[in-house]
């Protein structure tokens, strides 16, 4: 019982606060850019959607098995609905929230295009593979049959941990390129340049997102008769939502003087709040300064 409902009463837990943070952050977003671009609101709105649907089948799979069914042995054994969708929530969460940024890398130029193309090539593969599983799931009777699911649940994992790789890896390099010689922000450190900014509450948790991916890897061929793999993997998924609203909250920064207005060129400005308005350009000496109008609300 500890290494199979426990492990996945531990990762419901842990994915119930992160979908918590994620509620706060979805709310945040609203309150920041209400009027932001139609593809940015839809995936952030869908990749909502499939982040509650897999936490109500999560909630639903702990109290069928812990509650209603815990001193019935027999039934333990058994699969129910809920946990045969966790795989194909699972990877439309992670699909719907990477296509944001197979989308912001696409827009960079044309240099990142292939590797665009292959990293989607692999979420592809990855919800096949989520599918694939569900099926399986729904043709086995017992739960502890699922050690024969190990090939589909190891390349599912396998996909997104190469195409999560490629965009980070892409992301970062990008990043780097992209200094633009502007003063840091107040309170950060020399030499830091803005779109850093932007590198530490988005790309930090991509990371994350990726290590989680490789340790559900790792369980899920290892210990396939666990569900040591199905608690991180819940964990995971989590993170590839706060990860996505991490990305689209942190397109405000703050500028010398206090005011929050900058977002990153190869981001298409938004009408919110802090919609920033770049008002001129001077280079001297190969450094470029950029001047800002911040309008806020009943502001100043």
């Amino acid at each position: 019982m500890g290494e199979t409902f426990g492990a996945l009463l531990l990762g419901t837990f842990s994915g119930t606060i992160l979908y918590g943070l994620g509620l706060h952050q979805l709310y945040r977003y609203f309150q920041l850019y209400p009027k932001d671009l139609i593809f940015v609101r839809s995936v952030v709105i869908l990749t909502m959607i499939f982040e509650t649907l897999h936490t109500v089948l999560t909630l639903h799979v702990c109290y069928f098995y812990l509650v209603d069914n815990y001193l019935c042995p027999g039934r333990l054994q058994q699969t129910v609905w809920s946990i045969n969708l966790l795989a194909i929530t699972t990877g439309m969460t992670m699909s719907a929230s990477q296509m944001f940024f197979a989308r912001r890398l696409y827009k960079v130029g044309p240099g990142y295009r292939k590797v665009v193309f292959l990293a989607i090539a692999f979420l592809v593969g990855e919800f096949v593979f989520a599918v694939t599983s569900t099926v399986e799931l729904y043709l086995e009777t017992s739960i502890y049959t699922f050690g024969k699911m190990t090939w589909v649940v190891s390349g599912g994992y396998g996909m997104a941990t190469v195409a999560d790789t490629l965009l980070t890896i892409s992301l970062i390099v990008t990043l780097q390129r992209s200094r633009t010689g502007m003063k840091p922000a107040q309170g950060s450190q020399r030499g830091t340049t803005q779109p850093f900014i932007w590198l530490d509450p988005a790309l930090t948790e991509t990371i994350d997102a990726s290590v989680f991916n490789v340790i559900s890897l790792i369980l899920a061929v290892a210990m396939s008769e666990q569900f040591l793999y199905v608690c991180f993997s819940i964990v995971t998924t989590r993170l590839y939502a706060n990860t996505l609203l991490a990305a689209v909250n942190s397109r405000v920064y703050s500028v010398p003087g206090g005011s929050e207005a900058f977002e990153l060129q190869t981001m298409p400005r938004s009408q919110g709040i802090l919609a920033p308005a770049i008002r001129s350009t001077d280079c001297t000496h190969g450094r470029r300064e950029l001047r800002f109008n911040t309008r806020r609300q009943g502001g100043s």
